[in-house]
């Protein structure tokens, strides 16, 4: 088999394999659309429909709490229902009983008529004023329009344990033609039980509640329960139902209705969309895979140009991206070329990094302990590059038997130019201060050799210290750098915040001032470059000189390199993640 069939045969599998996949997902989709419009218009429905039943019921019972003769109300209905017409049109029919006597104001207002008064009238008008009562309480039951659902609201009396309806209405909405009161309905088996919970939950504090129940056909009804009270009294029970399998039929019949089309355009959709994706994207892939194969096998660009010609005058995307490929494929025949000696050169770069690197550590006093046989002082100092090299320096070194020099610095610059600078100024200083030089003339003296060679225009901070290790007098001069902490015996790491004269290599002619040093036995001195206080953490926020004197002080008895050790854990766990920006370099002496 040429590579030809195999393509076109792997394009049919493809397509095959996609028609499975859209048959699932369309099976798939309607199966989750059917589950999801049952399970939230169960929900929904079910939340609306108990809701209303809620305002039903407390809207009844409002209303019912309204009228003085509400106890009289109640027994007149429960034991009258036969004789009550309780039809609404007689308040429209102005040749009605009702209507007459409205406009009579025996019911001018029914609310504040006591029972006492109701009771005095005759029994015509008794009957006039129940029957007005009750057609205005109607007013307030909600009618359910379209929602094939029957609604029965009831009345549960406990002094008499009786039930009995105040309304119904029938599938569709359509009200009962008679009236509802006192209407027969089959209650389920449990039903006193029900009300009798529901009282005892009531009492203990609850307004209204609601459970379901079943039947005695097993269908499970939805309640509510509302208690209306008199005079502090409840004097009955407001409940409204509906059966949960009127609910269920409703969402079955919509997701039906909804479900069947729904599954029709799925299906004309899947075809189409086969159909397309073949001659878009299925058979424009294959030519796109054989040319790329082919261009893995032969490495030569040509032949993928030649197998892409079909695509490369489409105005598509395809089109587009086959004269992507084409020119991708003369810039990899260049990139191959060029990475050869890229790779060389960055090779080369590396090893003369690693060299410079190894150079200037060698610079740098790295055996520790530096002096084994001095008892009367002990210094520990680090220096951590930013990158493989960098431009921070430390230093230290005996004058003489008696006196000590400390150097630190920071060039402005990173890498090996700083590196070199640094390697220069470390130079100056160390062969200025052993030939005697005061220290004042000897950083005048670094500083001129460093402005005339300064091409670069660099510029170099350096803290200086010269101590007299048999009176522990001393003098410093800071041209820009840091503030040095020192830690008092017995006390704890305080900054040093004496004048600071103008970093190296700015003016020729500066001129510096040394201030006096004075360290007792069981001081310690920390110097530092500016990579610690600036030390910046994933959230952008400094380290800070307070948060390291807080680490300094937290065993100010640390030995030097304890110290310097343990402010430079504390660093690194606040920086976390973030990439070190500058060079960090710590000095600590303390004199014994």
């Amino acid at each position: 088999m040429d590579q030809t069939d195999k393509t076109k045969k792997r394009e049919w599998k493809i397509l095959y394999l996609v028609g499975i996949v859209m048959a699932g997902f369309v099976f798939l989709t309607m199966t989750t659309l059917v589950m999801i419009l049952w399970t939230q218009q169960t929900t929904v429905v079910g939340g609306i429909l108990g809701s209303t039943l809620y305002n039903v019921s407390n809207r009844l019972a409002t209303a019912i709490e309204k009228y003085e003769s509400s106890p009289w109300l109640l027994d007149y209905w429960e034991n009258n229902e036969d004789s009550l017409n309780l039809d609404p049109g007689q308040l429209k029919d102005k040749d009605s009983e009702l209507y007459k006597a409205r406009e009579r104001a025996l019911t001018k207002d029914p609310y504040g008529f006591t029972a006492e008064q109701a009771e005095c009238l005759p029994d015509e008008k008794q009957k006039l004023f129940a029957e007005y009562c009750y057609i205005m309480l109607e007013k307030e039951f909600v009618t359910f329009d379209k929602a094939e659902i029957d609604v029965i609201s009831y009345c549960f009396r406990p002094e008499s344990d009786s039930v009995y309806t105040f309304f119904y209405y029938e599938n569709h909405g359509e009200k009962t033609d008679s009236p509802a009161l006192g209407r027969n309905i089959d209650l389920p088996d449990n039903w006193q039980l029900d009300l009798q919970d529901a009282e005892e939950r009531l009492e203990t504090g609850e307004k209204m509640l609601s459970y379901t129940s079943c039947d005695a056909s097993g269908n499970d009804i939805f309640y509510v329960f509302r208690p209306v009270k008199h005079n502090g009294q409840t004097i009955c029970y407001v409940i409204c139902s509906i059966n949960w399998s009127d609910i269920d039929r409703i969402i079955l019949k919509a997701s039906t209705v909804v479900g069947i089309p729904v599954a029709a355009i799925l299906l004309v959709f899947d075809v189409i969309l086969l159909v397309l994706l073949y001659r878009k994207i299925v058979r424009p892939t294959g030519i796109l895979q054989k040319a790329v194969r082919t261009y893995t096998n032969t490495r030569n660009s040509d032949d993928i140009k030649e197998g892409l010609q079909k695509l490369i005058g489409n105005n598509d995307e395809y089109g587009r991206l086959s004269v992507d490929i084409s020119e991708m494929a003369d810039s990899i025949d260049r990139y191959v070329s060029e990475s050869e000696r890229t790779a060389a050169e960055k090779q080369r770069l590396t090893t003369e990094l690693l060299t410079a690197e190894t150079i200037q550590k060698s610079q740098l006093p790295g055996v520790f302990p530096a002096f084994p046989e001095r008892s009367d002082f002990d210094l520990y100092a680090l220096m951590d590059p930013a990158k493989e090299v960098g431009g921070d320096f430390y230093d230290f070194f005996l004058v003489d038997d008696d006196h000590i020099a400390l150097v630190i610095g920071d060039v402005s610059d990173k890498g090996i130019p700083a590196a070199l600078l640094m390697m220069v100024c470390k130079t100056l200083i160390r062969s200025t201060l052993l030939q005697g030089m005061p220290l004042e003339e000897a950083m005048a003296h670094v500083n001129r050799q460093i402005c005339e060679t300064n091409a670069a225009e660099m510029f170099v901070t350096v803290w200086l210290a010269v101590i007299e290790l048999s009176t522990g007098k001393g003098k410093e001069i800071n041209a820009g750098h840091e503030k040095p902490a020192l830690l008092r015996s017995g006390g704890r790491f305080e900054l040093v915040k004496n004048t600071h004269d103008m970093a190296l290599g700015y003016l020729e002619d500066q001129e510096f001032t040394p201030h006096d040093l004075e360290m007792h036995h069981g001081d310690t001195l920390f110097v530092y470059s500016d990579g610690v206080p600036e030390a910046t953490s994933v959230d952008n926020e400094l380290f800070g000189a307070d948060r390291m004197l807080s680490v300094l002080n937290e065993d100010p008895s640390l030995s030097p390199e304890d110290e310097i050790r343990n402010l430079k854990n504390s660093i690194e766990e606040f920086v976390g993640e973030a990439e070190q920006f500058d060079d960090i370099t710590m000095l600590c002496f303390t004199f014994k």
